[in-house]
């Protein structure tokens, strides 16, 4: 698939983007790799010999910084600052991987939302933005066989795969799971072709994403808790943010 120069453009601001939080986590190269906190998601679920590291009380201005805004202020996976979804507190854990001249990461965001005054879950409004995003900024396909138990079966939450095209050697597999009434989880991945197959990061990330899912219990260290507000759909005067 040709990138269009606009396409081509964006995912090498998500590309840049991306490695710039890995730079800062310590996990390219020559800096230290080793985590102060032991991490949620188990070694075993990402590619042997990977550097991981791991946020336990990861910051809405981090996530903001990292993940839904780039240096320029540029939008990158969402719309809206993490505050308009009335993120309360979170975690981030990633891993990156150098072998023969390729390269493989893998970056997972969970976070736990408040409720907008007339009862509306912050956590589907993050959802449905970062969809939004992914169907109309990245122009990101669904996966032709994406994991379909990333939630349990009697959760009544959401998820989605899709597959942002290939930029150089490799394409981005980003996957999202709300759940719960207040959680969601948002993840990525790349890897040159030459390290890992795209099946092989599908599976790797479906694993991370569910094991995020299935920890129990509140996140640890939450941060304060804010008013209610209303719904990003209210500013708006009319439906919910993104569709469905």
């Amino acid at each position: 698939m040709k990138l269009s120069g606009h396409e081509d453009v964006r995912q090498r601001r998500l590309l840049q983007a991306c490695t710039a939080l890995l730079i800062l986590a310590g996990l390219l190269p020559g800096v230290a790799r080793a985590s102060p906190v032991q991490p949620y998601i188990p070694t075993s679920f990402y590619p042997v010999g990977s550097g991981i590291t791991f946020d336990p009380t990861y910051s809405d201005e981090s996530m903001n910084a990292a993940w839904d805004f780039d240096a320029n202020g540029e939008p990158l996976m969402h719309s809206y600052a993490q505050s308009v979804f009335l993120r309360q507190s979170g975690w981030m854990e990633k891993s990156f991987l150098v072998r023969g001249g390729q390269i493989a990461w893998f970056i997972l965001f969970s976070s736990d939302y408040g409720t907008f005054a007339d009862g509306h879950p912050g956590n589907r409004e993050a959802y449905r933005d970062l969809r939004y995003m992914l169907k109309q900024w990245w122009f990101a396909r669904p996966a032709k066989h994406p994991p379909r138990d990333l939630l349990p079966a009697t959760d009544t939450g959401a998820s989605q795969t899709r597959i942002i095209p290939k930029l150089g050697d490799g394409p981005f597999v980003v996957m999202s799971a709300r759940w719960g009434g207040t959680q969601e989880v948002e993840a990525i991945a790349f890897s040159s072709p030459g390290l890992l197959s795209r099946t092989k990061m599908l599976t790797m990330l479906a694993r991370q994403v569910r094991y995020a899912v299935g920890l129990a219990g509140p996140l640890p260290q939450p941060l304060p808790q804010r008013r209610r507000a209303a719904c990003p759909a209210q500013r708006r005067g009319g439906q919910a943010l993104r569709g469905s």
